[in-house]
């Protein structure tokens, strides 16, 4: 590891021995606000005030902390996009505190960002969609997403048919799957339709559906009971 050198005679170059996020790093996440630059010697946080960056949504760099430290953090300006590179450049006039040695010429370096996530989407239903012969005595559907869902935006959820006024949210918030109760009593041989918003949002995020998500099932007919038995009138024990 290389040591940080507190002090500085004026023959020790100042130099960057690392960076947050690192350069060259992949993934970065699309949130940050901050970054950090660390150097071998205690650095004047006003000799880095030409410290900027660029990308996309980004306009530079504003000095935040760790004026007379090794670790100078900047503050971001603009907001970091999805799948896109960005170029820090700290200035050569990088100086260190208390002195006159600098750091002679520019340090460059990149990151990229993380490509967003997929696109909230329904994956799955029970019943399926466009299912028949389903059964009449059907209390509950279930909604099956490719990520964890806020059961929150699911509220305008609803079901249309023969005797069924919605759904009513039953468990599942934060999961991929979520269960819903039939508010009314499924028909024998009748389509209903149930109707996911498009404003259903995924779980500590805000990716949403986008488009309503619609499906529909048909029921089964209704089974007769069983007849009673008849007893043979001959039978006799």
């Amino acid at each position: 590891s290389t040591n940080i050198l507190i002090g500085n005679d004026g023959t020790i170059p100042l130099t960057v021995i690392a960076s947050s996020p690192l350069a060259n790093q992949t993934g970065v996440s699309p949130d940050l606000t901050q970054i950090s630059v660390t150097f071998n010697q205690n650095v004047a946080g006003a000799s880095l005030a030409t410290a900027t960056m660029t990308g996309p949504n980004v306009t530079g760099l504003t000095y935040s902390q760790g004026d007379g430290t090794p670790q100078v953090v900047f503050n971001i300006n603009g907001s970091l996009q999805p799948s896109q590179n960005y170029t820090v450049t700290i200035p050569g006039s990088a100086t260190v505190a208390g002195g006159t040695n600098t750091l002679g010429s520019d340090y460059v370096y990149s990151f990229t960002t993380a490509a967003p996530p997929p696109p909230l989407a329904v994956i799955a239903t029970s019943p399926a969609s466009n299912q028949t012969g389903v059964s009449p005595d059907l209390s509950q559907i279930s909604v099956t997403f490719n990520q964890n869902v806020s059961a929150a935006s699911l509220a305008t959820a609803t079901m249309t048919g023969a005797n069924v006024t919605g759904l009513t949210y039953s468990q599942g918030d934060g999961t991929p799957q979520v269960i819903f109760n039939i508010n009314g009593s499924v028909q024998p041989l009748q389509t209903y339709t149930a109707t996911i918003p498009a404003a259903a949002t995924v779980a500590s995020g805000t990716n949403t559906l986008g488009s309503d998500y619609v499906f529909n099932f048909t029921t089964a007919a209704e089974v007769p009971p069983s007849p009673n038995p008849v007893l043979n009138p001959s039978f006799e024990q």
